[in-house]
Formats: C-alpha cells, sequence, structure tokens
C-alpha cells in the first residue's frame, strides 16, 4: 500500500512537470517566430526551464521505479493523539496523509528515534512539542 501510495504522489508530480514542460514548449514556438534582443532572451530563460523541467522528469522517473520512497514510518504520540508518520523525500511530502520530509524538524527529529524514546520537536513558528516514540521501522 506504501509504494502504492508515493507512486501515485509521484506519478501526479511527473504529470504536473510534463504538463508545465508542455505548456513552456508551446510559448517557446511562439517567440521563437519573434527576432530581437528581448525576444532572444525570453528564449533563452524558457529552454533553461524546460532543461529545469527535463532534470527534475528524469529524477522523478527514476523514483517512480525505486522502492525505497518511504525511508521510515514511525508510530507517534502526544499524549492526546497517536498518529503514524511516513518519513519522506521531499517530492512525497504530504502533511494530510501523514507523509513527513526527511529534513523538516520532525522528520529529523524521529529519523533516528527508537521505540519508548520521547523527542522534542520545535516547529517552525517556534511550538516545542513532545513526542513518544510507539514504533518505529
Amino acid at each position: 500500500m506504501d509504494n502504492n501510495v508515493s507512486k501515485n504522489i509521484f506519478e501526479t508530480r511527473l504529470e504536473r512537470l510534463i504538463t508545465m514542460k508542455e505548456k513552456i514548449e508551446v510559448r517557446l514556438r511562439m517567440v521563437n517566430n519573434e527576432s530581437g534582443e528581448e525576444a532572444q532572451l525570453v528564449q533563452n530563460r524558457l529552454r533553461n526551464e524546460i532543461e529545469a523541467l527535463d532534470n527534475s522528469i528524469v529524477q522523478l522517473k527514476e523514483r517512480v521505479s525505486n522502492d525505497s520512497s518511504i525511508l521510515r514510518t514511525v508510530t507517534i504520540s502526544n499524549g492526546e493523539r497517536v498518529r503514524e508518520v511516513k518519513i519522506v523525500n521531499e517530492e512525497l511530502v504530504d502533511p494530510k496523509s501523514g507523509h513527513v520530509s526527511r529534513l523538516s524538524p520532525l522528520g529529523r527529529a524521529l529519523s533516528k528515534a527508537i521505540k519508548g524514546e520521547n523527542v522534542d520537536v520545535t516547529t517552525p513558528n517556534g511550538l516545542s512539542k513532545t513526542y513518544t516514540i510507539l514504533s518505529a521501522s
């Protein structure tokens, strides 16, 4: 199930990147008929955007085929609520699904936590929260 969710997230993002690239290519074709210094600058900028999107598309395609997209699954409690958190790479972040970036304060705190341990996390807005690790894999 986790890999299917991850692949769906990747595939959705991949579709968005491809759509963005197609729109930029259309703009580039329209600008290619123009001449002058300003048109040349726009053409170069659009080509750079297409190249960056191509690189992102290649990276996402590689990740879609990678089975290790969920780095770690941790069940935590804050004393009031129990929830499962999946530590993922940035491309898969989806807070509603419990997918947390490995680079976020919570992701960093949970990445090496062990069952039974209490971890303190300071959120970007300065709030401090303590979580108890109920399970980690």
